[in-house]
C-alpha cells in the first residue's frame, strides 16, 4: 500500500513537473505595475530596440511591402501626448536574441483589422524561440522598454512578448513586425492594421426595455458612441443628454434612488417628478462620461402621465435625438370623493359669502370626485369639483415651487416637493390614454413646433381640449383653448448683475419661458438660443412677478458677442379673452426612418390682436451628418402690453436650411437664415427681420491631426425696417491651425470682405428695449450705424496658442486690415492666459483691443449688438476649489467705452460643511460694477442651508436663507420640515419669504400633531399659516393661529372643538378677529346619530360683527356610503360687507355620499 502510494505520488509530481516546464513564464521576471490599458510616462532614456551587445541588432526597419505602404498613405500618425513612462521595476532590454532560422512574427492581440479597446493598449506578439519582435506603429519604433511580459513554451519553442503602453491613433494603424535573431539577422517584415478608437461622431440611444409611467420604475437610457470607422468610440468623451420634452427625470446612475414613490393624487405629494405643465423644469440635462466599451447609462425615472420622450444626446459635432414612450400604467381603478346635497337653512360659515370657493352653496349641492385606472384597454384620469377650480393660483408654492431638479430642492429636499397632475382652469379635468392616443381636458402646454426650431413657434401653456394621434412613426394633436390671460414678451439685455426683473404680476404658474440667446457681434446674427431653467438658473415670484438670476447671465460670451434675455409668459387677465386653435402632424419615412417631415399651425385672438403662425419642417439624418429644413410665416400682431416690447410687423416668412457632413478627414456644413422684415413671432425666441444669412464652410483635418485647414465663406444683407434701403456683405476666409509639437499651435488666417449699401440716412434700427425698475440703466441710445455706399476690406490674423508650462496656456491672436476698411470688424488684438489649478480649479484673464467700436452689420439687431461703442474689454475670474468642502468662484467683465470705463465683477465662494446629523453650506456673493452706464451697481449676498435627517428618515428638515445688500437688497427664507418627532408628536412645516424694495411675498405654514400611539382616544392639532404680499391692490395679509382637538369620551360619543385666531389685519379687517366651534357627535346604534355644533366670530373693533351660528342635527346611514341628515339652524349669519343679513334660520335636510365606485368602475 505504501509502495503504491508512492509510484502514484511519483507519476503525478512527474506530470506536473513537465507541464510546468512547458512554460516558462517571464523568466526575465514580470515587470510590477506594467498594466495594459495604462499609459505610460517617458522614462529618462527609453532604450531602443537592439539586441545584446553580443548580438547587435540594427534599429532601423527593412522597408515595408507594398500592402503596408498603401494602409500608411491612409493612416494618420499617432497621437502623442507624453510619452508614456517606462515600467518602474525595470525593462527587459538585457534580452539576447540567438535564433539563426526560420525568423517569422505574427501579431496575437489586437487582431488584425481589430479595435484597441483606447489608444494607449497592449501588443501582444509571438514569434520563434530565441527570437525578438521589432514593433513599430506607423514610423514609430516602440521600445524594448515597452515589454512588459515574456512567455516561452518549452516544447513548442513559441515565444510572447506583450509590450504595454503602446500609443495608436484615432483610426487605422500600420503595426509592423520585424523578427529580430542572432547577430542582427532580422526576418520578412509583416504590416497588420489595427484600429484605434477615435471620438465619437455618431451616437445611437436605446431604452433598457418598455417605459411604464407608474412614477416608480427606475428604467435605464443606454448611449452607444461610434467613431467614423464605424467602431466604438474612445472613452472619456462627455456625453450631454437632455430631455426635451416628457414626464420624466433623468438622473445619473451613481445617484441615490428616490425615497418616496408618486402617488396618482391631485394634491401635494411626494413625487420627485418634475411638473409636467413646466417647460423648464422638464428640460433636465446630465452630463455622462462613455467608458471603455464607448457606452454610458443614464437612468430615466418616469412621471405619472403617459406619452413621448423626446431625448436630445450631444457630443462635439455629434448630435442624436431619441423618441421613446412613456406607456400607461393600467393600474386597478381608484376612486375617491364625496356627493352631497342640501335643502333649507343649511349652515354656513359666519361672516362667509356663500358663493366663496368651498362656502356655504357647497354645503347645498357639491360634488368632488378624482379617479384613475384602467377602463377596458386605456387608462383614464378624471377630477371633478364643483366648489372650486381645479387650477394653481399665483402664490402656489410662496416664493418658488420645488422640483427636483431645482437648486431650492437640494437645499429643501422632499419636504418641499409638490406635484400637480389633474389642472384645470374651470372644474373639471378628464384625460384618457387609449396606447399612444390620447385626450384631454384641461391644462396643457401647446406646441406647433419642432423640438430643435431654429425659428421659434407657439409653445405656451393654455386650459382646453387636446387630441393626440401618435404612432410609431406619425404623430398628430389638435387643440383648442379659450382663457382669461395675456401675453407678455420683453428683450432684455443682461447687466451682468443678477438684477431682479420686475415682470407684472398675477403670472399664470408655469407659463414663463426664458431664452438666453447669443448675437454674432459683426454680423447681427443670432448664434445660439439657450433656454434657462427655474430654480437652476432662476427664480420666480409668480404673484408678485419678481424674476431674480440664481446663475448670473453675463453680458459677452466667451469671445465677446453680445448677449440678450428674451422673456415670455402669460399673466391672468380677468375680462380678456384669448381663443387658441392650432395643431402639429409629424411623420417619419425613408431608409431606418431617418427622415422627418412636420407642419404646426395656430392661431390666437386676444382682444383687438390677431396672430396666426405656420411652420413646415423637414429634415433627414445620415451616416456622419444630417440636414435641416424650416419654413415659417406670421400674420398679424398681438397689441404690446409693456413699453419694452420690441417693434412688431404685420406679417412675413422666416427659412431655415442646414447641410453638415463629416466624411473621414474632412467636413462640409451650409447655413441659410432668411427673416422677412415682417415677421412676428410674440411666443418664440429672438429674430432678426430682415437679415438673410448664408454661411459655407468646409474643413479639412491635416494628416496626424496635427491641424486643420478651412475655407469659409460668408454673405448677408438686412433690409431696415421700414423699407428704407438695404447693406450686404460678402466674407471669404482662409484659416489654418498647425500643431507643432505638444506645446506650440499656430493659427493664421486671410479675410476679404465686401459691403455695398444703399440705405438713406441710415438702417432704422429695432427699438431699444425699455429698463425696468430693477434693472441696471441700459446705455444711452445709439445712433444707428450708417454703413458707406462701398466698402471693402482685406483682413489677415495670426495666433498662437502657447503651453508656456503644464499648467500654463498663453494665448495671443492679432487681426490687422491691410487694405481697405472694415467697420465691422476692426483691426483688433486679443490675448488671453490660464492657469489651470489642477483639482483646485481654474483662472483665466482676457483682454481685447479694437482700434474703433465694432460696428453690428444688421439693422435688425444693432440696438442688441453695439451695447456701448466699446474699444476695449476685459474678462478675468476664477473657480477654485480650496478644500474638499470650499468651492471659490470669481468673474470679472470690463468694458471700456467711449466716455469711460465700464467694470461689471462677480465673485463668491461656498464652504460646505457636516456636524453630525446635520449638513449645510454657508455662502457669499458680490457683485459690483462701476462706470457711466453701469451706475455704480453692486451687491453683497449672504447665504446659508442647513439639512437633518435622523438615521431612521422618520424625521427630515432642510432651511435655507439668503440676505442680500446693496443694489436690489432683500432676503428670502426657505424651509422645510416634515416626519414624526416621536411616537406621538408629527410636525410639517413649509416656510417661503422674500422680501425686495417695494415688493414681498410669504407663505408660511407650520402644523404640530399629538396623537397617542397607544390609544385612539384623542388628537390635537396646533397650526400657524400666514399668506401676505403686495400682489393684489388690497395688500391682503392672512396669518392665522389655530387649534383643534378631538376627543372620544366614550365608544360612542367625540367632541370636536376648534378655534382660529388671526394676527395681523388687512385693509378690510383689523387683527384679532376669531372663529371658535364646538361639536358633539353622538351615535345611537349602529346607523343613527345625533349632532350639535355652535360657531362664532367676532372681529374687535369693528361693532356689531359679532356673529353665533347654531344648530342642532340627526342622521342616518342608508347603506355603508350615504348618509342622510335633517337639521335645524337656530341662528343667522351676518354678511361681511353688513348690508344684509341672510336668512339662514330653520330646518334644512342634507345628504351625504361618499364615492368609490363610478359605474362599478372603482373600488371592489
Amino acid at each position: 500500500m505504501v509502495r503504491t502510494r508512492i509510484r502514484r505520488t511519483g507519476v503525478a509530481l512527474v506530470i506536473a513537473g513537465m507541464f510546468l516546464s512547458s512554460v516558462d513564464v517571464n523568466p526575465a521576471g514580470e515587470i510590477p505595475g506594467a498594466y495594459a490599458d495604462a499609459p505610460l510616462a517617458p522614462a529618462s532614456a527609453p532604450a531602443s530596440p537592439e539586441a545584446s551587445p553580443s548580438a547587435p541588432a540594427s534599429a532601423a526597419a527593412s522597408p515595408s511591402p507594398a500592402a503596408a505602404l498603401a494602409i500608411q498613405q491612409n493612416t494618420p500618425a499617432p497621437v502623442s501626448s507624453d510619452e508614456p513612462k517606462a515600467p518602474e521595476a525595470g525593462d527587459l532590454t538585457h534580452l539576447t536574441f540567438t535564433a539563426t532560422d526560420g525568423l517569422s512574427a505574427s501579431l496575437i492581440a489586437p487582431a488584425d483589422d481589430a479595435v484597441a479597446p483606447s489608444t494607449t493598449t497592449s501588443v501582444e506578439v509571438e514569434t520563434v524561440r530565441g527570437a525578438g519582435v521589432e514593433v513599430k506603429v506607423g514610423d514609430v519604433v516602440v521600445p524594448f522598454s515597452r515589454i512588459g511580459k515574456r512567455t516561452v513554451d518549452n516544447k513548442t519553442g513559441s515565444t510572447h512578448y506583450v509590450y504595454y503602453g503602446v500609443v495608436l491613433a484615432p483610426g487605422p494603424n500600420v503595426v509592423s513586425l520585424t523578427p529580430l535573431g542572432a547577430g542582427g539577422a532580422r526576418g520578412t517584415t509583416s504590416a497588420h492594421r489595427v484600429y484605434g478608437p477615435g471620438r465619437p461622431t455618431t451616437l445611437a440611444l436605446s431604452a433598457s426595455g418598455p417605459l411604464r409611467a407608474d412614477g416608480a420604475s427606475e428604467d435605464e437610457l443606454h448611449l452607444e458612441g461610434h467613431d467614423q470607422w464605424g467602431h466604438r468610440a474612445a472613452a472619456g468623451s462627455v456625453v450631454r443628454v437632455t430631455l426635451i420634452s416628457g414626464d420624466a427625470r433623468l438622473a445619473r446612475v451613481k445617484d441615490e434612488p428616490r425615497e418616496a414613490s408618486a402617488t396618482p393624487v391631485p394634491l401635494a405629494t411626494s413625487s420627485a417628478a418634475p411638473d409636467p405643465q413646466q417647460p423648464a423644469a422638464i428640460r433636465q440635462t446630465v452630463d455622462v462620461v462613455l467608458g471603455a466599451d464607448g457606452t454610458a447609462v443614464v437612468k430615466l425615472i418616469p412621471g405619472l402621465t403617459p406619452g413621448d420622450l423626446v431625448v436630445h444626446a450631444e457630443c462635439g459635432e455629434s448630435v442624436r435625438d431619441a423618441r421613446f414612450f412613456l406607456a400607461p400604467n393600467l393600474r386597478k381603478p381608484f376612486v375617491n370623493g364625496l356627493i352631497t346635497a342640501g335643502a333649507g337653512a343649511v349652515p354656513g360659515n359666519p361672516n362667509q359669502p356663500d358663493g366663496d370657493p368651498n362656502g356655504t352653496n357647497s354645503r347645498r349641492g357639491r360634488i368632488a370626485v378624482f379617479g384613475t385606472g384602467v377602463l377596458g384597454k386605456s387608462l383614464a384620469t378624471f377630477a371633478y369639483d364643483t366648489a372650486d377650480r381645479l387650477q394653481r393660483t399665483p402664490s402656489y408654492g410662496g416664493a418658488y415651487d420645488g422640483d427636483p431638479n431645482d437648486k431650492p430642492y437640494l437645499v429643501t429636499g422632499d419636504a418641499s416637493t409638490r406635484r400637480d397632475d389633474a389642472l384645470s382652469r374651470d372644474h373639471l379635468f378628464a384625460r384618457i390614454d387609449a396606447g399612444r392616443t390620447s385626450a384631454e381636458w384641461g391644462e396643457f402646454r401647446a406646441r406647433t413646433s419642432a423640438n430643435d426650431s431654429t425659428l421659434g413657434g407657439f409653445d405656451q401653456l393654455v386650459d382646453g381640449a387636446k387630441l393626440e394621434l401618435n404612432g410609431q412613426f406619425r404623430r398628430a394633436s389638435a387643440f383648442a383653448a379659450r382663457n382669461d390671460v395675456g401675453y407678455d414678451r420683453r428683450v432684455i439685455a443682461p447687466s451682468g448683475l443678477a438684477n431682479g426683473i420686475a415682470l407684472r404680476p398675477d403670472i399664470v404658474v408655469g407659463s414663463e419661458l426664458i431664452v438666453l440667446a447669443t448675437l454674432d457681434a459683426h454680423t447681427g446674427a443670432v448664434l445660439s438660443q439657450t433656454p434657462l431653467t427655474r430654480g437652476v438658473d432662476y427664480a420666480i415670484e409668480y404673484a408678485t412677478g419678481q424674476l431674480r438670476f440664481i446663475d448670473v447671465p453675463l453680458p459677452f460670451d466667451e469671445v465677446f458677442n453680445p448677449r440678450e434675455l428674451v422673456i415670455t409668459y402669460e399673466f391672468n387677465a380677468p375680462g380678456n379673452s384669448a381663443m387658441t386653435v392650432g395643431g402639429r402632424a409629424e411623420t417619419t419615412f425613408g431608409r431606418n426612418h431617418a427622415i422627418k417631415l412636420g407642419a404646426g399651425y395656430v392661431n390666437d385672438s386676444s382682444g383687438a390682436g390677431n396672430v396666426t403662425l405656420a411652420s413646415q419642417d423637414l429634415s433627414g439624418t445620415f451616416s456622419g451628418g444630417n440636414w435641416n429644413i424650416t419654413h415659417a410665416s406670421s400674420q398679424g400682431a398681438l397689441l404690446a402690453t409693456s413699453a419694452g416690447v420690441p417693434l412688431a410687423g404685420s406679417g412675413g416668412g422666416a427659412l431655415h436650411a442646414s447641410y453638415n457632413r463629416a466624411t473621414g478627414a474632412d467636413r462640409l456644413s451650409f447655413l441659410y437664415d432668411r427673416t422677412g422684415i415682417g415677421y412676428y413671432d410674440p411666443f418664440g425666441g429672438l429674430t432678426t427681420p430682415g437679415l438673410l444669412n448664408e454661411r459655407l464652410t468646409f474643413t479639412h483635418k491635416l494628416a496626424g491631426s496635427n491641424g486643420e485647414l478651412s475655407l469659409d465663406v460668408g454673405h448677408q444683407s438686412n433690409i431696415g425696417l421700414g423699407g428704407g434701403g438695404s447693406n450686404e456683405q460678402t466674407t471669404a476666409a482662409l484659416r489654418m491651425r498647425r500643431a507643432f509639437g505638444k506645446r506650440f499651435v499656430l493659427n493664421a488666417s486671410v479675410e476679404r470682405r465686401v459691403a455695398t449699401s444703399n440705405l438713406a440716412g441710415g438702417s432704422a434700427a429695432t427699438a431699444q428695449p425699455t429698463p425696468f425698475p430693477l434693472l441696471s440703466p441700459l446705455p444711452n441710445a445709439l445712433v444707428p450705424y450708417q454703413a458707406p455706399p462701398t466698402e471693402s476690406s482685406t483682413q489677415v490674423s495670426l495666433g498662437a496658442d502657447w503651453r508656456a508650462a503644464h499648467n500654463v496656456d498663453v494665448s495671443v491672436n492679432r487681426l490687422q486690415t491691410i487694405a481697405g476698411s472694415n467697420e465691422v470688424q476692426p483691426a483688433q488684438t486679443d490675448a488671453q492666459i490660464a492657469y489651470d489649478l489642477g483639482k483646485s480649479g481654474r483662472a483665466y484673464l482676457r483682454e481685447r483691443w479694437s482700434a474703433s467700436p465694432v460696428q453690428s452689420f444688421a439693422a435688425a439687431t444693432q440696438s442688441l449688438t453695439a451695447g456701448s461703442g466699446g474699444t476695449r474689454s476685459t474678462q478675468f475670474g476664477i473657480t477654485r476649489n480650496l478644500g474638499p468642502a470650499t468651492t471659490l468662484e470669481s468673474s470679472w467683465s470690463i468694458d471700456h467705452t467711449a466716455n469711460g470705463d465700464d467694470v461689471y465683477a462677480a465673485m463668491g465662494a461656498r464652504e460646505r460643511f457636516k456636524l453630525g446629523r446635520t449638513s449645510g453650506d454657508l455662502t457669499f456673493q458680490h457683485a459690483n460694477a462701476v462706470g457711466e452706464n453701469a451706475a455704480n451697481a453692486g451687491f453683497n449676498l449672504y447665504g446659508m442651508s442647513l439639512n437633518y435627517a435622523d438615521p431612521s428618515q422618520r424625521f427630515r428638515a432642510s432651511a435655507s436663507g439668503q440676505f442680500r445688500t446693496g443694489n436690489d437688497a432683500g432676503v428670502s427664507l426657505t424651509l422645510g420640515a416634515t416626519g414624526a418627532l416621536s411616537p406621538d408628536l408629527s410636525l410639517f412645516a413649509l416656510i417661503n419669504d422674500a422680501r425686495a424694495i417695494g415688493s414681498n411675498e410669504s407663505d408660511e405654514r407650520a402644523g404640530l400633531a399629538w396623537r397617542p400611539s397607544r390609544s385612539d382616544k384623542g388628537v390635537t392639532l396646533l397650526q400657524y399659516e400666514r399668506q401676505d404680499g403686495t400682489s393684489t391692490l388690497n395688500n391682503t395679509q392672512s396669518g392665522v393661529l389655530s387649534l383643534e382637538q378631538v376627543l372620544r369620551v366614550r365608544e360612542r360619543t367625540t367632541l370636536v372643538g376648534r378655534y382660529a385666531y388671526k394676527l395681523n389685519g388687512d385693509s378690510q379687517y383689523a387683527a384679532s378677529s376669531s372663529l371658535a366651534g364646538f361639536r358633539v357627535d353622538q351615535a345611537v346604534g349602529s346607523r343613527l346619530d345625533a349632532d350639535a355644533e355652535v360657531r362664532q366670530s367676532n372681529i374687535r373693533g369693528i361693532a356689531g360683527t359679532k356673529a353665533t351660528a347654531l344648530g342642532v342635527e340627526g342622521g342616518v346611514r342608508l347603506g355603508d356610503q350615504t348618509r342622510l341628515g335633517v337639521g335645524y339652524n337656530f341662528s343667522a349669519t351676518a354678511d361681511p360687507s353688513l348690508s344684509t343679513t341672510p336668512a339662514h334660520r330653520g330646518v334644512y335636510v342634507t345628504i351625504t355620499s361618499v364615492v368609490n365606485r363610478l359605474f362599478g368602475w372603482g373600488k371592489r
